[in-house]
């Protein structure tokens, strides 16, 4: 597991979800009311180590995106975005800019054994308690 930007934590921890330590966290990934969130800082926060394996989980979020009526691209839009790579050298990748309704979808669609993915779904059933109450 990655340890959390803002503690020395071994997860995703209750302190960042409340946006008590800075704006890391799932809070900040998913806080409705700022803009997108890059795809590739929820994967860490998921604690996904290779982009190909969290691709699985962002084509079932798509899927149940669309099964939802609801436009892919209304949520999932793709960009490409430069990274450092080596000494001061700098390479393109693909990213997604999402909302937090995709972040919702691809938490509900990642792999259950995490343990990043289990809280970040624990995250959103009490904030979506707490919307609807």
């Amino acid at each position: 597991m990655a340890p959390c930007e803002t503690t020395s934590c071994k997860r995703i921890p209750a302190c960042c979800a409340a946006g008590r330590e800075g704006d890391s966290g799932v809070n900040s990934v998913v806080d409705s009311t700022a803009g997108p969130k890059h795809c590739r800082r929820l994967q860490e926060l998921l604690g996904y180590s290779d982009w190909r394996n969290f691709t699985n989980a962002i084509e079932k979020a798509k899927q149940s995106c669309e099964t939802s009526a609801q436009l892919i691209v209304d949520h999932f839009v793709d960009v490409n975005k430069m990274i450092e790579v080596g000494k001061g050298g700098q390479r393109e990748v693909s990213d997604i800019m999402l909302t937090r309704y995709a972040c919702y979808l691809i938490a509900q669609n990642g792999d259950p054994k995490k343990e990043q993915i289990a809280f970040a779904q624990s995250y959103f059933a009490i904030q979506t308690r707490k919307r609807s109450a």
